[in-house]
């Protein structure tokens, strides 16, 4: 008997097979959820050189280290406030 079948019986014999086998399958469940709901999100950069600016590149580097979180970040240049707000 390896470790996790007598962790298994432990719990089973302090709340039961229903409890153990409904918490374990909400955790799973609950774990996919959450490893396919990575969607791209878009954030708008504002910067008065645009694109070629030295903020919008400190963004691609975080966008670059937010995809080690399962994060996707689409980037949005503006170079004026007037066009950034209105968006």
């Amino acid at each position: 008997m390896n470790f996790f079948q007598r962790k298994e019986q432990q719990i089973q014999a302090l709340t039961g097979k229903g409890f153990v086998r409904l918490a374990l399958s909400s955790l799973l469940l609950s774990g996919s959820a959450m490893a396919t709901s990575a969607q791209a999100q878009t954030l708008c950069v504002f910067d008065l050189s645009g694109a070629s600016g030295d903020y919008f590149a400190f963004m691609k580097d975080y966008a670059l280290a937010a995809q080690k979180w399962s994060v996707m970040i689409d980037l949005k240049a503006y170079n004026k406030e007037e066009k950034a707000i209105s968006k």
